[in-house]
């Protein structure tokens, strides 16, 4: 995840949520350590925000340090994160539920929507009126819901082992770590394509202005290609 200046990421392994400059060279410092199994990450202009898995906690630090924030507790395995101005959201993958948080805290979580449960690996995004998540393995989906709440809209079905995902204004990108691909579709579910495929495992994948990125975990690659 970046901010203006700099990169931030969980290390699921070490229990850490680390920062560094995005300049080449740049020193590594750990804002949050003992942290248990942290997947995903996001940032506004003052926080950084992830889920503990291990512990099924919604935790968020300042971008200056300091000590790490509970937002809520006792969720259920819960994977991926983003926010806008007002909450968290994040996927509860035993039970396939999508929840939000005020980011102020309160210790009460909401649920937005539900979709498949047991996913392998999950991911999520916003646009100003939609959560979109990937859920599934075999069969798996993208799929969205209205951020204030309602049901599940499949966007693409029949992915195999849909993962990470990225959401800009022209449409939604994500990886099928089954297949191989790299995938995109505009919001509404139409123009469904595979931008590229023949990849062992892609994994995190990010968008900016004129380009898709991924990474592909077990070849160690990081890829580009324009939109």
């Amino acid at each position: 995840m970046l901010d203006a200046e700099n990169v931030y990421w969980p290390n699921w392994d070490s229990g850490q949520v680390q920062t560094g400059s995005k300049a080449a060279g740049g020193q590594v410092t750990t804002l949050a350590s003992a942290q248990s199994g942290p997947d995903g990450i996001a940032v506004d202009d003052l926080y950084v925000y992830w889920p503990n898995g291990g512990t099924g906690e919604i935790r968020r630090i300042a971008k200056a340090g300091g000590n790490p924030q509970t937002l809520v507790s006792n969720e259920s395995a819960p994977v991926s994160i983003a926010v806008d101005s007002a909450a968290a959201f994040w996927v509860a993958t035993t039970t396939g539920v999508v929840r939000k948080v005020n980011k102020g805290g309160g210790s009460y979580a909401y649920d937005v929507s539900t979709g498949p449960a047991g996913s392998e690996e999950t991911a999520i995004g916003l646009d100003a009126t939609y959560v979109y998540w990937s859920a599934g393995g075999a069969s798996g989906q993208v799929l969205r819901a209205l951020k204030t709440g309602g049901g599940a809209y499949p966007l693409a079905t029949g992915q195999l082992y849909p993962g990470r995902l990225a959401v800009d204004d022209a449409g939604i990108y994500w990886v099928n770590k089954g297949g191989g691909e790299v995938s995109k579709m505009r919001k509404d579910g139409t123009e469904l394509r595979v931008l590229a495929d023949g990849f062992d495992y892609p994994s995190a994948i990010a968008v900016d202005a004129t380009t898709v990125y991924w990474t592909v975990r077990n070849s160690g690659q990081i890829m580009k290609m324009p939109k």
